[in-house]
């Protein structure tokens, strides 16, 4: 009769090896060398230049601690029955003879080496000090093949290359955290070649990618000797780790439990990238610093879709679903929209507030003054159906804050057409546009309070189709359910200069400043026979005032005006 026996390896110091494993062949009557020869069959990777009869085992972690091995022929009985009573196992300490210089790494044979030329081409661009917001040419696409050709450096890339330079300085470890998407297991690839070929030093970088598995790359660039793994395990950091001691390790998508579970060989890493909480004890605060990399803001995005020659429209698509997520922008809208519809049907009211959380000014190091927010336009939408209007005034802050006008103008959209949803009541000032500019203005009072709200059309087809319909029914206020229209983003039945049931093609706008299309605006009014007129609705007085469009004098009959809504305060 066989049972399982619990196991844990740890090296000639007592740091963990693996975590807790089992053996599952074991009888009643076995004994410590047969213990031996379990665990090296089941960890022949690790233990491939160890015989099993140089493996200790003790009782438990108490007997390991006492220093009270068990005998050869100890029974194990029924030691090691539980995850939480392992018996411990020490690796013997492996012994190389001492010179004044370090062993030179084999090439693992299952893995590719890089040629000097690819490293000596990517340490020509990676001087990272004098780097300046725009994009640059990297070959570490080469090496690294998810990494991009044109890498693009915001604002904020050269802000964490200075957190972590100094980090580097105080010998600080950084853990890199932050949404899915945003870039961060590209930092830890840049900051891997940049510690490798500028700051002359050994590196080890593995990574945990899904849908690959592990990688391995190991850089010593001073003595040309460089190569990449594939399909790696983690006990292939075991197994070269006496070449390994003194590199400095990168750790990408890795989770706090991964780095625990290994930490006699993790727990030293320098650089670690996680989009899981990383929960700080109070001895880590000691030697490691969490850094947060944010989410991305649309003229940033902008400029990576001008970089791909990507027309003004398709960036506000994706944009649209991928909000401040780069992983998203690029990826296009489907995988966005699939993520984001999966994740709105586990959200109800109560909830929705909690993703909206504040903690204070912008801080890359301090979690008090971090900010979460929602970016994604659709996203939003989705939630404008279970949130109060008061969840935009707050993001609008929130944008304000961030100095993100995107995400501003995202959030007053979207508390236009929530107030309408939930039938509040809407108070305007009007003024007509002036196609030649004047100081003085102008203006009246316009009440608006949708009794009925529609929100659907996916495309121009479709909405067109619920254009036309909205001039029949009884629904006073529109808008698409995704960003298919031209030019506008809602219409409203209005009443104004006396005249019932015009109807109100409205562009939503944070900005003074706006393009119009006056062929699409012909279009649209073409579908309300009883009268149409087009409104840019800006949030404040100021806005109104200044607001000019593009071009000044629009090629178009339908009349043309300015509004704000008086109750916006922020």
């Amino acid at each position: 009769m066989t049972r399982q026996v619990w196991f844990q390896l740890v090296d000639g110091e007592g740091n963990a090896v693996t975590s807790a494993d089992r053996v599952e062949v074991l009888s009643d009557e076995a004994d410590v060398v047969d213990l031996r020869k379990e665990v090296k069959k089941e960890w022949s990777n690790t233990l491939a230049d160890v015989d099993a009869g140089n493996l200790t085992v003790f009782a438990n972690r108490a007997a390991y601690d006492a220093k009270q091995a068990l005998e050869e022929d100890s029974p194990i009985g029924p030691l090691g029955g539980s995850k939480q009573d392992a018996l411990i196992v020490q690796v013997p300490t492996q012994r190389r003879v001492e010179t004044d210089e370090e062993p030179a790494l084999k090439k693992p044979k299952t893995s590719t080496v890089i040629k000097d030329e690819h490293m000596k081409s990517i340490g020509h661009s990676l001087d990272i000090d004098t780097w300046q917001v725009g994009g640059i040419a990297l070959d570490i696409c080469r090496i690294e093949s998810d990494f991009p050709e044109w890498f693009y450096v915001r604002k904020e890339t050269i802000d964490i290359i200075k957190v972590f330079e100094a980090q580097m300085k105080a010998n600080l470890n950084t853990v890199l955290i932050g949404t899915p998407g945003v870039g961060k297991s590209m930092l830890v690839v840049l900051f891997a070649f940049y510690i490798a070929l500028l700051q002359k030093k050994r590196v080890v970088l593995f990574r945990k990618q899904k849908g690959k598995g592990f990688s391995m790359l190991y850089l010593d660039a001073e003595k040309k000797n460089c190569w990449r793994m594939d399909d790696a395990l983690i006990e292939d950091l075991y197994l070269h780790r006496q070449y390994f001691m003194g590199a400095e390790l990168c750790l990408d998508g890795l989770r706090y439990n991964d780095v625990e579970s290994h930490f006699g060989m993790m727990g030293k890493f320098r650089l670690l990238a996680t989009s899981a909480q990383y929960p700080l004890k109070d001895d880590d605060l000691v030697v490691i610093r969490e850094c947060l990399v944010p989410f991305w803001s649309l003229s940033d995005l902008n400029a990576i879709g001008t970089h791909r020659e990507w027309p003004e429209h398709e960036n506000k698509d994706r944009y649209f679903y991928s909000g401040g997520n780069l992983r998203a922008f690029l990826s296009g809208e489907g995988h966005a929209g699939t993520s984001i519809d999966k994740a709105i049907r586990r959200v109800v009211p109560n909830d929705a507030e909690l993703l909206n959380t504040q903690y204070g000014g912008a801080s890359y190091l301090s979690d008090r003054h971090w900010i979460c927010v929602i970016t994604s336009e659709y996203a939003l939408r989705q939630l404008g159906k279970i949130v109060k209007p008061s969840y935009y005034e707050e993001l609008w802050s929130k944008g304000r804050m961030l100095g993100d006008d995107g995400l501003m103008g995202i959030a007053f959209e979207n508390y236009v057409h929530t107030l309408a949803r939930d039938g509040k009541k809407i108070e305007l000032q009007v003024r007509a546009y002036d196609r030649v500019k004047a100081r003085q203005h102008t203006y009246v009072a316009l009440e608006f309070e949708a009794k009925a709200c529609r929100n659907d059309g996916i495309d121009a087809t479709e909405c067109d189709a619920a254009m036309k319909r909205l001039a029949s029914s009884s629904d006073d206020y529109w808008y698409p359910s995704r960003r298919s229209l031209d030019t506008i983003d809602s219409v409203a039945k209005l009443n104004m200069g006396g005249q019932p049931n015009m109807v109100g093609l409205i562009q939503i706008t944070k900005s003074d400043k706006h393009t119009i299309d006056s062929n699409a605006v012909d279009k649209y009014a073409g579908f309300f026979p009883n009268g149409s007129r087009y409104i840019a609705l800006v949030p404040n007085k100021e806005t109104c005032d200044k607001f000019r469009l593009a071009p000044a004098s629009p090629d178009t009959k339908v009349p043309l005006d300015v509004a704000y809504i008086t109750t916006w305060c922020l």
